[in-house]
């Protein structure tokens, strides 16, 4: 009988590990899949502040050439008034 009781208590133990086990796997994996859409977003929002630094940038550089084409227009219409009065 108290073998019976031994037995049946070290099947009860083994058996809560290897729940207990499949429980800790189950969420590892679930930890580690919210982690790695962490990451992901992370990355995606890398991306758009590297893109809004870029348009950021490249609106600078379009301003500058915009700028430099009107003072070249406005010093070409001041050279043709010269010519012209």
């Amino acid at each position: 009988m108290l073998v019976a009781v031994m037995v049946e208590e070290m099947v009860g133990v083994m058996v809560m590990e290897v729940v207990g086990m499949m429980v800790m796997e189950v969420i590892r994996v679930m930890v580690q899949e919210v982690v790695e859409e962490m990451v992901n977003i992370q990355e995606v929002m890398v991306d758009e502040v590297v893109g809004t630094m870029v348009e950021e940038v490249v609106g600078v550089i379009v301003l500058e050439m915009v700028e430099v084409m009107v003072e070249e227009v406005v010093g070409i219409m001041v050279m043709v008034e010269e010519v012209l009065g």
